[in-house]
């Protein structure tokens, strides 16, 4: 079940395509370690200060062609919060132009730095107008005045988020107060889209599954919202989302994982994709009959690329995280042919114990760039290189420095590098104004322009698109 699909057929055949699966990532663990030995000992040598980051353009060259293959169909919008990168975005949007439709952003803040940020670039390569999608209701008038200016920016197509009737009264107030006002020459209608809750529902509904943010879960909750918007000047409802967090969002091949476990993760994602089919048919249905043709059905995300590009209904897809493979995508069954993208490089800065063969420990530098949400070691950096470097349990990543315990028979020392993988992509930049984008040519085992363009620049402002921080 799950995305997978069905079987390959026999045992023997099944046996041998796993031992296959098995033995090319085997090899590309050997050939990346390969890689990352040697942009350690460039990252010594160039004096570039530390903690910086790195991107590998050739393993996201790589996920870009994957993702958007897999995707089908299907258009893609880039989740901008797993970059928050510019120069990262338009490097994927101008491997495949013709894939992408726009981008769902975090925040109204955030797709205003966007309009600004890619606008210049995004016409020309893409031969569409920018379309910005705001994912996240909000009912603060700082962001509803700002949609209001961006709605009228010519090559600009906002969309906002509604799940409730509050939310499409909040957007309508704003509106009329600008066209009561001095500045009301003429109307505005903002665009809108209806965030559907796709859980799964189990036990007779007492308990769901997945996701629990918006109140709208059936037809006639989606009936309910439309209505509103229907009787509104000043909104049109153009399109909804349905998120399929349980599927796009649980990793199903964790090796600690017993397999009865696997297995049953990956019943619950096909018993959720059943469901949310159904359920994006019927609301689909419902609503071109009130409102018209929508715009966009968006689903899905890069942990269920494979099984919503086969929903008939979705017109859209958005994914970000996939496309820089961030360590919590290893663990899904469909991740394979990806590959890590995004390196932050610590400094090693003292040892102790250093005659000692039976415990030795290293402290780096910085590397407290722990992931959000519940709190758990999933969510810490792991260690891409050198192997036999394993963080204290009791202490962690830490802010200011990071002690290892060191395998026996690891020789490092101050000034050496410690290359690390952050759990999640998007967060992690807030931390870092300038990525290195990096190719490594593994048929000289030596690389020819490791640093192949000036670093990606985060830019000034950028920090406070995203956090939503207004002077005082």
């Amino acid at each position: 079940g799950g995305d997978g699909g069905g079987g390959d057929g026999g045992g023997d055949g099944l046996g041998r395509a796993s031992a296959q699966a098995a033995w090319l990532r085997m090899k590309k663990s050997r050939e990346r370690e390969r890689m990352l030995a040697a942009l350690a000992r460039r990252v010594r040598a160039s004096g570039i200060p530390l903690p910086a980051m790195f991107a590998d353009m050739d393993a996201l060259e790589t996920n870009v062609d994957d993702l958007t293959t897999k995707a089908g169909p299907l258009r893609i919008r880039l989740a901008s919060k797993s970059f928050r990168v510019p120069g990262l975005m338009e490097h994927i949007v101008r491997r495949s132009p013709g894939k992408f439709v726009g981008f769902m952003c975090y925040s109204v803040p955030e797709a205003a730095f966007l309009a600004d940020a890619v606008r210049a670039w995004w016409g020309p390569v893409t031969q569409r107008a920018l379309d910005l999608l705001v994912a996240y209701p909000t009912v603060q008038a700082h962001d509803l005045e700002l949609a209001r200016a961006l709605t009228q920016q010519a090559g600009v197509v906002l969309t906002l988020m509604v799940d409730c009737v509050q939310h499409v009264e909040a957007i309508e107030r704003v509106c009329e107060r600008w066209e009561d006002g001095d500045g009301g020459a003429g109307a505005v209608c903002i665009r809108v889209a209806l965030d559907v809750d796709a859980s799964l529902p189990v036990m007779w509904g007492l308990v769901r599954l997945g996701a629990k943010r918006s109140p709208v879960r059936g037809v006639a909750d989606a009936e309910c919202v439309a209505e509103c918007v229907l009787r509104k000047r000043h909104v049109q409802l153009v399109g909804f989302m349905a998120y399929e967090a349980q599927v796009a969002g649980l990793p199903d091949d964790q090796p600690e994982d017993p397999p009865l476990y696997s297995w049953a993760v990956r019943l619950v994602k096909h018993l959720s994709m059943r469901h949310v089919r159904s359920l994006r048919a019927r609301i689909a249905a419902r609503l071109e009959e009130m409102v018209g043709p929508l715009q966009f059905v968006n689903g899905g995300g890069t942990g269920s690329v494979t099984s919503t590009a086969r929903d008939r209904s979705v017109t859209e897809i958005a994914m970000g995280s996939g496309f820089l493979q961030s360590q919590l995508f290893d663990y899904y069954h469909n991740a394979n042919a990806r590959q890590p993208v995004l390196y932050f490089a610590l400094p090693v800065t003292r040892c102790s114990d250093a005659r000692s063969r039976r415990s030795r420990w290293a402290t780096c530098h910085s590397g407290g760039f722990v992931a959000s949400g519940a709190c758990g070691e999933d969510k810490q950096p792991v260690v891409a290189y050198p192997p036999g470097l394993q963080p204290v349990s009791g202490e962690g990543f830490g802010e200011v420095q990071t002690p290892f315990a060191v395998h026996v028979g690891l020789d490092i020392a101050p000034g050496d590098v410690v290359l690390c993988r952050p759990a999640k992509a998007g967060e992690i930049a807030e931390r870092f104004s300038r990525y290195v984008p990096f190719r490594y040519h593994t048929e000289s085992q030596q690389s020819t322009s490791w640093w192949t363009t000036a670093p990606f620049e985060r830019t000034a402002g950028t920090a406070n698109a995203f956090s939503n921080l207004q002077e005082v």
